[in-house]
């Protein structure tokens, strides 16, 4: 049967989707039509006109993904977006210009901006090295000012331009400085205010003939707003007691953003609204800007904001997880789920909320809870969908299904490094084929620990004699194997599928050496590819284990792939030899993805003796080039890497697949005219072939499936483009004993 599916029903391969958290919002500027929230790490934008909400992220063109401030320019009609870096984008309608110079720059220090103010053509960054003037059209550096008394550093928190004269709040005090005066990057072209030498000010902003600057007191929670009049600096009483985190300019008057309160106060310095509640929980309003009768609020908590005149609210967050911490991934079943702790090099605590993220159905849940702290892995409960085990690094082993607690089990089940206390800690988990729990735990005399089915506790009676124990994995065959970080190799046990009964277990300590007799101490991660073989993530590269299920019967060699220079000189390098592999997944295809601590992410070919490509922050939206975790989604393809900062995701062929082929159909399809991707015929076997023809049956192409997926750019063999028509698909699986066809229409 032929079947022609709607283009729009998959994302195409090489298409990058970010899942990073949108509900904490810095800053918000307003655009013509458009509002923008800045994250950390990314920006929501809100379409007035058509009330959509979308993404702004290195998927759409952004540099980076560490954004300190942003700022919209009326007369340029362009966003301003500042990078922790000292990166500087322009976003002007979709387009995205980069202005390297001062993350170029040799600056000692924090480039970070504090905020941006724009004036005619120019935008003015604050920031630690002083006032960097951006020339918008031009896209360049024009000058960099330097209001202080000594010539030395002197951060600036922010400034205005008020009658022609610019004032900057700064660490040391007020500036102020003729605008006009050409020499302002020289120090004593600047007049600090009298009263305000050795005082910090952060906020200033100007509305009609007044301007208003707020003092920061250190010594306690609440600042001091002043106006400025006389040459002199005088007390606004009548302020609710807060810490102010940004003023922002209206028509009649500044809106003061303070954590609990949002308050307008007119010109003359009195308080016109104040808004200290809307929707649910606690605000924390960061910054706020009015456009038209609307005020739109920054919230840490609540993201993007909406008040109405009548006190009406919205929030806007783009769909995202909670936190962007990733430390693993369990992906399986068409869900994905993400352990947000971790540990530091050494292996001790960073003390990190408990954090585990669920995506399914397109949507993110979170579960955290505040009592605990470190997941450090998760394992699903195969066959039933939400049900999951995670471990953690002191709190011992939680069990939830459909997000909802169902066990906890800590010192009173599970032993603790201190007897007493709660300092269980776990790491590798796996869940066998008969729904047994394998936990690893560290500093104890039993490591290893099975969770029946029934839920009771089994302690293996074997001690390993290394001080943390890390990963474990199951193999087809149902051999344990277990990483032992921090230069103590591998542990491997066959309990002979007999969990309680240790008479006829074997098991064995590895000392890991490659084919030259190098040691290689460093195991950093562990996986199982297709074919039964175990690859191993190490400060050398990736190492694999050949024939693993003899390792009781003889020394087994962790290979190291050796790739030809073809240089004519004979010799071979090892593949990626000097990298540190943090992570492992193998695609439907066979395929292995390597995560490196600092070089992004590499795919290697089937049989191992190819890189394909690679992925990292200079050449695709990659959002850290150290990769701490990765997944490949079998239903999908989609490759999932856990970084630094956030997690993102990129479509690629390697699904599973099915033996059956019961499924197998082409996407998009039918192919539009301005359609530039590949076509992907999908559901096929592994290493199924497929052959496609014109109507006629003239050949036009033909390749083995990678996984489930065959991805054709719709030429043939000599490279040429394929006409307007119907092309016809015909699939046999391996040894020919399953087939299946599709149709396939391109428009020309």
């Amino acid at each position: 049967m032929f079947q022609f599916i709607p283009a729009n029903t998959q994302g195409p391969v090489g298409s990058w989707t970010d899942h990073l958290p949108y509900r904490s919002v810095n800053f918000v500027a307003a655009g013509h039509k458009e509002i923008y929230g800045s994250t950390d790490y990314a920006i929501t934008v809100f379409n007035r006109e058509f009330n959509e909400v979308r993404k702004l992220s290195t998927v759409n063109g952004l540099s980076e993904c560490g954004i300190s401030t942003i700022e919209y320019s009326e007369q340029k009609e362009v966003l301003i977006i500042a990078y922790e870096s000292g990166n500087i984008d322009i976003y002007d309608n979709g387009i995205i210009s980069n202005i390297p110079d001062i993350l170029n720059t040799p600056i000692a220090g924090d480039k970070s901006a504090n905020i941006i103010r724009t004036y005619r053509d120019y935008a003015y960054i604050s920031c630690k090295p002083g006032i960097i003037i951006l020339d918008i059209e031009k896209k360049e550096i024009k000058d960099t000012w330097n209001p202080s008394l000594d010539g030395e550093q002197n951060e600036v928190f922010d400034l205005a331009i008020f009658k022609d004269t610019v004032f900057a709040a700064t660490e040391k005090g007020l500036f102020k400085a003729s605008a006009t005066n050409p020499g302002l990057s020289y120090f004593s072209n600047w007049e600090i205010i009298e009263g305000t030498t050795g005082s910090t000010y952060n906020a200033t902003a100007s509305a009609g003939n007044s301007l208003f600057i707020n003092k920061y007191n250190e010594s306690t929670a609440s600042d001091s707003v002043f106006y400025y009049a006389g040459g002199r600096l005088n007390h606004i009483p009548g302020l609710p007691a807060a810490r102010n985190h940004s003023f922002e300019p209206v028509t009649d008057g500044i809106i003061i953003s303070s954590g609990k309160n949002v308050t307008k106060i007119n010109v003359d310095g009195n308080i016109e609204r104040m808004i200290s509640e809307y929707g649910e929980g606690q605000i924390d309003a960061r910054n706020a800007v009015m456009d038209g009768h609307e005020i739109f609020i920054a919230d840490r908590e609540q993201g993007l904001v909406m008040i109405d005149e009548a006190d009406h609210y919205a929030s806007y967050i783009p769909e995202g997880p909670y936190f962007n911490n990733c430390y693993s991934f369990s992906a399986s079943g068409g869900e994905v789920w993400v352990s947000g702790g971790r540990v530091n090099a050494p292996w001790n605590n960073t003390w990190s909320t408990f954090m585990i993220f669920n995506y399914a159905r397109r949507k993110w849940s979170s579960i955290l809870r505040y009592d605990s702290w470190d997941v450090m892995r998760i394992a699903q409960v195969p066959g039933e969908p939400g049900h999951i085990y995670a471990s953690t690094w002191g709190s011992g082993v939680y069990e939830y299904n459909d997000m909802q607690l169902v066990n906890h089990w800590e010192e009173n089940t599970l032993e603790s490094i201190i007897p007493g206390r709660p300092y269980v800690r776990v790491c590798g988990l796996a869940v066998d084929s008969d729904k047994n729990l394998w936990i690893t735990q560290s500093g104890i005399q039993n490591n290893i620990k099975v969770l029946t089915e029934d839920k009771n506790w089994v302690s293996l009676p074997y001690y390993i004699d290394a001080p943390t124990i890390g990963d474990i994995i199951i193999t087809e065959s149902n051999l344990k194997w277990i990483v032992l970080p921090r230069g103590h190799g591998l542990f491997v046990l066959d309990d002979n599928n007999t969990p309680s009964y240790f008479d006829d277990d074997r098991y064995k300590e590895l000392t890991v050496k490659d084919q030259d007799g190098k040691l290689l101490s460093n195991i950093y991660s562990i996986a199982e590819d297709l074919e039964g073989n175990i690859w191993i993530g190490t400060d050398l590269g990736p190492a694999v284990f050949y024939n693993p299920d003899q390792v009781f019967d003889q020394t087994l060699t962790a290979n190291r792939i050796k790739v030809p220079r073809d240089d004519g000189t004979g010799l071979a390098d090892y593949l990626l030899g000097t990298e540190t592999i943090l992570s492992i997944a193998v695609d439907g295809g066979n395929r292995k993805w390597l995560g490196t601590n600092s070089s992004g992410a590499f795919l290697i070919s089937e049989n191992s003796n190819e890189l394909i490509k690679s992925y990292n922050t200079s050449n695709s939206p990659l959002l850290s080039d150290q990769v701490m975790a990765l997944a490949t989604e079998g239903s999908t393809g989609e490759v999932w890497f856990g970084t630094g900062k956030g997690i993102i995701t990129v479509r690629e062929t390697g699904t599973r697949g099915s033996d059956e082929m019961e499924a197998v159909y082409a996407y998009p399809n039918p192919v539009y005219p301005d359609y530039s991707g590949d076509v992907i015929i999908t559901g096929l076997s592994r290493n199924t072939n497929v052959k496609i023809t014109d109507v006629s049956g003239n050949l036009v192409y033909e390749t083995l499936s990678t996984g489930g997926d065959v991805s054709w750019d719709m030429t043939t063999y000599n490279g040429r483009k394929v006409s307007t028509g119907v092309y016809l698909v015909f699939c046999n699986n391996e040894d020919g004993s399953v087939t299946a066809t599709a149709k396939i229409l391109i428009i020309r």
